[in-house]
């Protein structure tokens, strides 16, 4: 979580733009968005099998109730 608390001051900053994850669990995801607050991660990269079309995780990414609008560039 420092880490994370690093980047986002950084953010805040204005010397980075986004926040995001690579290959955290629902659990974890959850976690770092409730203690960052709604909006401090804007993705959650994820493994697919692409012959099985599932997430190589054991549980879903997507969390509902920190979700952020889609940002597209």
């Amino acid at each position: 979580m420092t880490a994370l608390q690093y980047l986002q001051d950084l953010q805040a900053d204005g010397i980075i733009t986004a926040l995001g994850l690579v290959n955290f669990d629902a659990v974890r995801t959850d976690e770092i968005c409730t203690q960052l607050g709604p909006g401090a991660i804007v993705s959650n990269q994820v493994q697919v099998c692409v012959y099985t079309s599932h997430s190589v995780l054991a549980r879903p990414i997507p969390i509902p109730s920190h979700a952020s609008p889609l940002r597209t560039r």
